[in-house]
């Protein structure tokens, strides 16, 4: 459970180090206290979305909104979030072209095509697919990410831990004015494209599944993502300028390690991609049958010409319309529980 929550978030953003350099490193220190806050939103709405898959029984994300919001706000939340899963598999795409274009050298339209290629072949059965590529990917993902920001911290130099905000001009405008409304903008994004798959899985789970795995699913990517910041903020300004900070983080370290790195990174967007993609198709069509794998064939070739648009634009144009969507939805369905 905690595995298919963490994989379901570290996608193209998180594991390249885009994300968190966006949302709390351009803002020095006080992002650290964007994280904790993260950490709590994390727990208690990974909880709530497993538990509103326990109440409704819902098959999908659609059902469960039908049931909480009322027949004509869910249709709204329905559509908002359809278009969000469609941007999600686009930015991932985007981020997985980036990764094999750096370490590869393939052309990006290359890199498009093998992952979503890929993604479509895990999905096209269903649910089971996306829970056997996050339990055997996120393992792997968790050391990966821990050695390189320890080897980024040991390697940092001793002035830059005293980069603080504000940082300098040249480096690429924060997503929000304040690194407060910056965390709440990352936790409603992330909650948002969670929700169409630990929804059906809650459906399915027993109730100390659901509060363990969200509680050490929210907690272990505070974790990851506070040790992320640290070793990003120590090479500030320099890792702020890369599509892929982790991978300028690494260097130094062996190349094996490097080309293992790129591999994780690589998926690691996957498994965010195929939970994506698979909650917009099953939202139209049934699990494996012929309306749900064509959703899934239409999602991906649109998906490509999303991904034209460059990855860490991407994250910091899309990522904060993300979040207050989510934030949104969040308080509706909240809102909507309760009546």
């Amino acid at each position: 459970m905690a595995a298919t929550f963490i994989g379901t978030v570290v996608g193209a953003g998180f594991a390249s180090g885009q994300e968190i350099l966006s949302f709390f490193t351009l803002y020095g220190w006080p992002g650290s206290l964007g994280i904790v806050l993260v950490a709590v939103a994390f727990a208690a709405g990974g909880s709530w979305w497993l538990e509103l898959g326990a109440r409704t029984r819902a098959r999908s994300y659609r059902d469960a909104l039908a049931a909480t919001a009322g027949p004509w706000a869910g249709s709204l939340l329905d559509g908002l979030l359809t278009a969000s899963l469609f941007l999600g598999v686009g930015v991932m795409t985007a981020g997985a072209a980036a990764v094999t274009a750096e370490q590869l050298g393939w052309p990006p339209w290359a890199g498009r095509a093998a992952f979503l290629f890929l993604c479509v072949v895990t999905v096209w059965h269903g649910l089971p697919g996306v829970l056997a590529a996050n339990t055997t990917v996120v393992p792997l993902l968790v050391g990966v990410v821990i050695v390189v920001a320890v080897h980024g911290l040991r390697a940092a130099r001793p002035a830059a831990l005293a980069a603080l905000a504000p940082m300098a001009a040249a480096l690429p405008a924060a997503p929000a004015p304040h690194w407060l409304v910056a965390a709440l903008l990352y936790a409603g994004f992330n909650l948002l494209l969670a929700l169409p798959v630990l929804v059906p899985l809650g459906a399915s789970a027993p109730p100390g599944a659901r509060r363990l795995g969200s509680l050490a699913g929210g907690m272990g990517l505070a974790a990851l993502a506070l040790l992320l910041h640290m070793a990003l903020l120590a090479h500030m300004p320099a890792s702020a300028t890369r599509q892929i900070p982790v991978l300028y983080l690494a260097a130094g370290l062996p190349g094996w390690f490097r080309a293992l790195l790129a591999v994780v990174l690589w998926t690691e967007i996957f498994t965010t991609a195929v939970g994506s993609l698979y909650g917009l198709a099953s939202r139209l069509g049934v699990p494996g049958s012929g309306s749900y794998r064509l959703a899934v064939l239409v999602t991906a070739a649109l998906a490509m010409a999303v991904a034209e648009a460059g990855f860490a634009h991407l994250v910091r144009v899309l990522y904060p319309l993300l979040g207050w969507l989510g934030l949104g939805l969040v308080a509706w369905l909240l809102w909507g529980a309760r009546r």
